[in-house]
């Protein structure tokens, strides 16, 4: 195997996503999910059976870029009822949300142009998710994905993104930090 597809991509997740994935030990493409079934797509009349919401919820994706994926972005409800876009990492901080990170090794994963047609994904949703990313920031050349569940064993590293350093940091080694700062119980 080349050294190229040894390289890290990162699957994005946010504060509201994280406890779930690690508590069941793997990643999902969002179909396979418990909450896509009951998320905003009823309450917005997605119709979940058109091709084209299958193919994109049928798509676990990752980037190559190892500083943020614009892309991942996330919308949140404001206190006024307006949905406001959050494209960049600062803007999570604002709303009181941590980022997190997932790493594979891309050599688990398909590109881009090869996700579209496993998914049968249709040219004019293709075609508008790269438009939406590229105005975002992103390059869709720079996505790799599976249609299948990823165990917690594939993964590489767990990051969070710490604002005040601006820079990822491993959950993991967090998590134990914090566990080593307990008083031990007596015996």
């Amino acid at each position: 195997m080349s050294r190229k597809n040894k390289a890290i991509v990162w699957h994005y997740t946010y504060s509201h996503n994280i406890k779930a994935i690690l508590e069941s030990g793997v990643l999902l493409p969002p179909r396979m999910t418990p909450q896509y079934l009951s998320n905003a797509c009823f309450s917005a009349g997605i119709d979940l059976d058109h091709s084209d919401v299958k193919a994109d919820a049928s798509l676990l994706l990752f980037s190559q870029r190892k500083d943020w994926e614009p892309a991942s972005y996330r919308g949140l409800m404001d206190s006024d009822g307006n949905v406001v876009n959050l494209h960049r990492l600062e803007d999570y901080e604002v709303y009181g949300m941590d980022v997190f990170r997932i790493g594979v090794s891309r050599s688990l994963l398909r590109p881009w142009i090869r996700l579209k047609e496993m998914s049968k994904m249709s040219g004019g949703m293709a075609a508008g998710l790269e438009k939406t990313a590229r105005a975002v920031g992103s390059n869709p050349f720079d996505w790799w994905g599976t249609m299948r569940p990823i165990p917690q064993d594939k993964w590489e590293k767990v990051e969070v993104y710490n604002p005040e350093i601006k820079a990822w940091e491993s959950l993991f080694e967090e998590m134990e930090e914090e566990t080593e700062a307990l008083p031990m119980a007596a015996d």
